[in-house]
């Protein structure tokens, strides 16, 4: 029986044509760049380099150049929000729907998540919020920050179901039991090699529905009130045919 539903946050629980994730891979440049006096060409060329070889940008930037982590995402997520997002209570609706406790599981800082959920008008839906400083700011996809979610959940690994946009910070759930929900908006079809691993794969979050109706996370009451979403919700209407 699954008991928790962990959430990505950033193009998981809004889409990616919100465009905030796109401001955000350009703030991450610029601040590098500001941060080491580099040209924007150089900045992303390391963002890659790091990425590549330590999994993480902000831990190549710490060790290199004894970047402060924690005073650097927080620099990098001081976007005006309300600019990309709006309150969306359709999201509220189908969180309701959902027979399972609701975290969000983000590499995001736990302020700027926070922000979020409360432009979004959900943040009284969800019951934790593992940012990206619970896990020492190792971020997904470590194994070891799963390891740390499910002690601190108390939880048994196929008692979780996680969703996220990233097909990579999924692998590690499904190596430990969970199930797992590639929640892929991009408009493309994932590739079925892509699929190897992946419980479910959905375009959007009124997919999950579906999804959640065959594991058993919406029983009769729950089923009832998502069909009430689906009438007040012109994309639930066009998903539901």
């Amino acid at each position: 029986m699954i008991r928790y539903a962990l959430f990505d946050l950033d193009d998981t629980l809004y889409p990616p044509a919100a465009g905030l994730m796109e401001a955000l891979s350009r703030r991450f440049t610029q601040c590098i760049a500001e941060e080491l006096g580099i040209s924007l060409e150089q900045a992303e060329a390391l963002r890659r380099e790091y990425g590549k070889r330590y999994g993480s940008t902000t831990r190549g930037l710490a060790l290199h150049h004894h970047v402060d982590i924690g005073g650097f995402l927080a620099k990098v997520h001081d976007l005006p929000i309300e600019e990309y997002l709006q309150p969306d209570p359709e999201l509220g609706c189908l969180l309701d729907c959902i027979d399972a406790q609701r975290c969000i599981f983000t590499n995001a800082p736990e302020a700027y998540a926070r922000r979020v959920l409360d432009v979004l008008g959900v943040a009284d839906r969800f019951c934790r919020v593992f940012a990206v400083e619970f896990s020492g700011y190792r971020g997904k996809p470590d194994p070891l920050v799963y390891e740390r979610v499910v002690a601190e959940l108390g939880a048994s690994d196929p008692e979780i179901v996680m969703l996220d946009d990233v097909r990579a910070n999924l692998l590690p759930a499904a190596q430990r039991g969970w199930t797992t929900v590639w929640v892929n908006g991009r408009g493309k079809p994932a590739d079925p090699q892509d699929l190897d691993g992946i419980s479910y794969a959905v375009g959007d979050l009124w997919e999950v529905a579906r999804v959640f109706r065959e594991i058993g996370l919406l029983d009769e009451a729950h089923h009832e009130e998502w069909n009430r979403c689906l009438l007040r919700c012109p994309l639930g209407r066009r998903r539901a045919g």
